[in-house]
């Protein structure tokens, strides 16, 4: 019994043993299966793959040009970001000089929000509440009259003397301005204390407007209710070309003294505040002209800021200091708050490999190529990085190196041979 126990244990060893190696041979199997699905026969490198040849034919027809990739020294910047601001005292708020109703100009026109004004056009007509003589005034009337021509004489007390408040500090601002400009000359002021007074200076001028627009505005009231009192309508003007940003008034509306109108803003040129770290201040190259471009397209087309001499402004939280420019806005192109990428000098020049940008192609990826002239009607497409435009040119980092003649015309139809879009 005890010897038929050791056989069966032999038997069933055996059995097992042999279906581990069928599933072992199983396995090896699939595997050298799965290989060979995924092995690639005669791989190729790209640069082969990029190569176009042309006949001399095809070349001359094509009018392929080729320049050579150089070195050159050009100036630094560093980038970053900035927002199209409306400039200091270039947004007013029109409001009413007295009480009474907005009615439409004489042509019947209204103002609406977003649309373009001219200095001088007439926005709406204010017809005041208490109308001439030629109508029967009751008592009420009468007194209520008195108290509006009263009420006017004070404000334009007060405009005068704000007139001559705003002169004086004018002129306070030209002397102080003169001032810091001899001393920077001399060199025994700091340019911050003359961007500050050339800031109190446009300050104070933009007050002196707008208290002499006021003054304007309550004498010719007082003119029109007095002598033979004849019904007043005073016609509300724009005192510069901008845009209405905000409408307040509708027409026929009965509103109070010193109640907002409208808001007009100048849309040309506007600013273009920039952000920068207070430790970059010293590298950068403020007074010169800046580099900037809209987001969203790393092609898109630079546009020259000028800097301006603005009030200083900084954000301590964020450890900031605000460069301000001045973009031309002549065609409306740009609006308030719309944000851009700026480039703004560095003190010093470095080394550069740059390209023409005409020589650039971009693929659906958004990756950038250049041709290369390898040799005789031979070109191969390769991959470039490019990290900055400069005018025409672009610098590159890698892909290409000094003396690779790029081509510069015939680069489109060259990337059209290579797929098949040419017709050639």
């Amino acid at each position: 019994m005890r010897k038929f126990v050791w056989i069966l244990i032999l038997v069933c060893t055996a059995i097992s043993s042999g279906a581990c190696k069928n599933g072992a041979s199983s396995k090896s199997g699939g595997s050298e299966s799965h290989e060979e699905r995924v092995t690639v026969s005669h791989p190729q490198p790209e640069s082969k793959l990029t190569t176009v040849t042309l006949s001399d034919a095809a070349r001359t027809h094509l009018d392929i040009q080729t320049t050579a990739a150089r070195r050159e020294d050009i100036p630094n910047h560093r980038t970053y970001g900035g927002v199209i601001v409306i400039p200091e005292g270039r947004s007013i708020m029109i409001s009413a000089p007295l009480a009474g109703t907005i009615a439409t100009t004489e042509s019947g026109a209204f103002p609406r929000p977003g649309a373009p004004v001219s200095a001088g056009d007439a926005l709406f007509r204010l017809i005041p509440s208490l109308q001439g003589q030629v109508e029967v005034l009751n008592p009420a009337d009468r007194i209520a009259l008195v108290r509006a021509r009263a009420d006017l004489e004070s404000a334009k007390a007060q405009a005068l003397g704000d007139v001559e408040a705003a002169n004086a500090r004018l002129g306070g601002t030209k002397v102080a301005l003169a001032r810091a400009e001899k001393l920077v000359k001399e060199n025994a002021g700091s340019v911050r204390s003359l961007d500050e007074a050339t800031a109190n200076h446009r300050m104070a001028q933009a007050a002196l407007d707008a208290a002499t627009v006021r003054r304007e505005v309550i004498e010719t009231t007082l003119s029109s209710l007095s002598g033979q009192g004849e019904s007043a309508s005073l016609q509300i003007a724009v005192p510069f070309s901008g845009v209405v940003q905000r409408l307040f008034v509708a027409p026929n509306e009965v509103i109070a003294t010193g109640a907002p109108l409208c808001e007009i803003t100048a849309g040309d040129p506007l600013w273009v505040r920039v952000g920068v770290y207070v430790g970059d201040t010293q590298t950068l190259s403020m007074n010169k002209p800046a580099q900037a471009r809209r987001f969203g397209n790393s092609s898109s087309t630079e546009f020259v800021l000028a800097p301006v001499k603005a009030p200083p402004t900084a954000n301590s939280a964020t450890a900031t200091v605000d460069l301000y420019y001045e973009l031309d806005n002549g065609e409306g192109e740009f609006q308030a708050g719309e944000r851009l990428i700026v480039s703004v000098p560095v003190n010093g020049e470095s080394d550069a490999l740059i390209i023409p940008s005409l020589a650039v192609l971009y693929d659906i990826h958004g990756d950038s190529w250049a041709y290369v002239a390898e040799s005789e009607g031979t070109y191969v497409r390769k991959r470039i990085t490019i990290t900055r435009t400069i005018d025409d040119m672009v610098e590159v980092v890698s892909g290409v190196a000094e003396g690779d003649l790029i081509v510069t015309t015939g680069a489109a139809e060259l990337f059209g041979i290579e797929f098949g879009t040419s017709g050639h």
